[in-house]
């Protein structure tokens, strides 16, 4: 074989079909649809009859799915209410920090009346 006859590397695909976009991202067409009714897909065009989601519009969405996936787990986390195991360790934590402020002040004490102070 010569150099002439080897294949050109893959192209990666500029843009994908909605099939692709949806398996790529391990959901099925419906739910792009279904997302796409809540306002929550990707950015799509055609060609012909075919919708096509860029794989820049796939990026963004993927940036955009995640910041919102933060936002409400960061919602969720301030409305729920610690459980009873955070509730104790933070209290005891909180005490534990009392009796040292305490301990530093006696100390404090100790060495002023030795000063003469």
């Amino acid at each position: 074989m010569t150099s002439d006859n080897k294949a050109a590397p893959p192209v990666p695909p500029a843009a994908l079909t909605v099939a692709e976009f949806s398996q790529a991202h391990g959901f099925g067409r419906n739910r792009f649809y279904t997302l796409q009714r809540e306002g929550l897909a990707p950015r799509t065009f055609r060609i012909g009859k075919r919708v096509m989601i860029s794989v820049e519009a796939a990026r963004d969405w993927r940036e955009m799915m995640e910041r919102r996936t933060a936002e409400l787990q960061a919602q969720h986390a301030a409305s729920v209410p610690p459980d009873k195991a955070t509730t104790q360790a933070l209290a005891q934590q909180a005490a534990q920090a009392a009796q040292a402020a305490r301990s530093r002040s006696r100390i404090l004490a100790l060495k002023a009346r030795k000063s003469g102070h």
